[in-house]
Parts: C-alpha cells; structure tokens; sequence
C-alpha cells in the first residue's frame, strides 16, 4: 500500500468564507485504495470527482453533504431530504464546507482507534492551525470525537450531552458534534434522523444569522 500526504481544507474557499454557517467535517484519513491515481491533495480529488460524475456522491461523501444541507437548511426531516439531487441541491451544500482529516497519511479502508490516536497526535498541531485558520462556527466529527478531544487537551468536564444523545463541545465560539463516521454502515434514515434532532438541539438557530450565523 502506497502511503501519500494528502492535503485537505476548503472545497472552494470563496464559498466556504461566505457560508452561513462555516461547516467543517473532521474526519479520520483519506485510503490509499481509493486513491489509485496518487492525488496529493483531497480536495482536487473530490473536484475531479465531481466533473467526471456531477449527478452522484459516493456513499460517505453523500453522508457529509445531507449533514451540511441539514444545517444550513433548518433541519429539514428524512422525508424531504431522502431524494434530494445532488447537482442543485446536496452538492453546494457540501462544496460550501471544508473537510479536515485528523492523519494526513493516507491508510487502509479502516483506520482502527489506536492508529487513530496515534496518527492524531502526530498531526494535532497541523489540525490546530487548520481549524484556526478555518475559523469554522461547527465542526462534525466523524468518529473523531474522542481522538480530538485527547489529541486537543479538551477536558471531559467541557464535554456536553444534548437532550437526544448527542456529546459536543462548544469552545471558542464553535461547537464540535460527536457524529458517526459517514461511511457507519447505519440505516440512513436513523442515521439522518438522529443527526438532525441532535443538531437542532444544539444549534438552534445558529444556521439563521443567531448565535453562530
């Protein structure tokens, strides 16, 4: 397996600085299986990706989008955004965000927890100045929850639980959800569901121009 540094960030940063809210995914690293032509860097990846096929996501990346179209779009329920098309409607939500990976190496298809802490810790200061950079308003983790709180220094006394079950932090003006990793083998509409009234509950109206708008 060939093991490539793979940058990450905003899609396109002129959309990112004017979405309302500035939307992150964290995730854990890129695979290096899915990377057969040897980018070096994630985000014209998922460019070329879109020319090449502009009606479609893969699984993972649709995950990520319908997260950000929920936020972005008040929350709407499963029923309305089940079929949404990707071209008009998932895709610039998405494409508005940024996606940061905790391990900046790619790796195999599954990144077990103790590769995860360990290649978190190696790159924690890169990820830092990411997301300081990045100044994002939320951050979903996706199964990176626990890896950014350790690499971090987040003491478990800031960790909160929304009425629903979800854990998140808000620190500095920006809240961090503990979200499944997008690629969870979940049924989607549980999945979606969950996110979406845990989100609420967290943000309230942040994605309307209030507290984190």
């Amino acid at each position: 397996m060939e093991i490539t540094l793979l940058e990450d960030g905003a899609m396109y940063p002129e959309l990112y600085k004017r979405a309302k809210p500035r939307i992150v995914h964290l995730l854990k690293q890129g695979v290096a299986e899915q990377n057969p032509k040897g980018y070096t860097s994630l985000v014209q990846m998922m460019r070329d990706g879109r020319e090449e096929n502009p009606d479609s996501l893969e699984r993972m990346w649709k995950v990520c989008a319908r997260r950000a179209y929920c936020i972005l779009h008040g929350y709407p329920p499963w029923a309305h955004i089940k079929d949404l098309p990707v071209r008009p409607k998932l895709w610039p939500a998405f494409a508005s965000g940024a996606v940061v990976n905790l391990i900046k190496e790619t790796g195999a298809v599954r990144t077990g927890d103790e590769a995860l802490y360990e290649g978190a810790a190696k790159y924690s200061e890169v990820v830092r100045g990411q997301l300081r950079a990045l100044a994002p308003k939320v951050v979903v983790c996706g199964g990176t929850f626990g890896a950014w709180l350790k690499t971090q220094s987040i003491s478990s006394d800031q960790v909160q639980i929304c009425p629903s079950g979800m854990r998140y932090v808000h620190i500095d003006d920006t809240f961090y959800l503990d979200a499944y990793h997008p690629s969870h083998q979940a049924n989607h509409a549980m999945e979606y569901t969950w996110f979406r009234i845990c989100a609420e509950e967290i943000l309230g109206q942040v994605a309307h121009g209030s507290a984190v708008g």
